[in-house]
């Protein structure tokens, strides 16, 4: 993780501890649902090294960071339909297999990314975005307006269902030669 990354994964960590404070969200959250990347894995490590537990995570891909909160303690259970681990992410899923397989249920893509099941459970939503522009609306899948970058994937599905979305961007990309922020 860069400077940014841990940034972007604090800065979650205060706006929910805000949201718990003034009794917005229960001190354990609602269901968390995270994205793939980087950025993701950003924002599930500030949770790890926050104060918060007994989480739980309805998510559709489930990838390194979630090893982590297993190993915290911070998570009572994850639901999601794979697994993505990194190379050394999955010899140590084989390594705690007996641990993580208490904590971890796999269910197929139609009940995981199923938004009527998302908003029923009033998941958080923390996806990544591309870019956003001025009025607040995300782009979270193309590039320059054509070229796919990631896929929709289910960051549609839970992020309009959701009782609270959350996308994280670096605020610049290409070492500063284009801004995440557009007009439009």
């Amino acid at each position: 993780l860069d400077d940014d990354a841990e940034r972007m994964g604090n800065n979650l960590v205060d706006f929910l501890k805000n949201e718990v404070k003034h009794g917005r969200l229960p001190e354990n959250l609602l269901p968390l649902q995270s994205g793939v990347g980087n950025v993701a894995n950003a924002v599930i490590n500030g949770l790890v090294n926050s104060d918060f537990k007994n989480l739980s995570v309805y998510t559709e891909v489930i990838q390194d960071g979630m090893f982590d909160l297993i190993d915290k303690d911070k998570i009572d259970m994850i639901s999601g339909t794979s697994l993505s681990p990194s190379p050394d992410g999955l010899k140590r899923f084989y390594d705690n297999i007996d641990e993580y397989r208490k904590k971890i249920i796999l269910r197929p893509q139609e009940i995981s990314n199923n938004p009527g099941i998302a908003r029923r459970l009033g998941v958080i939503a923390m996806n990544t975005a591309i870019e956003f522009d001025i009025f607040g609306n995300v782009n979270s899948t193309h590039i320059m307006g054509s070229k796919m970058m990631n896929g929709v994937g289910g960051s549609g599905d839970f992020a309009r269902s959701a009782c609270l979305t959350i996308f994280c961007t670096n605020s610049v990309a290409k070492n500063g030669d284009i801004s995440s922020i557009v007009p439009y």
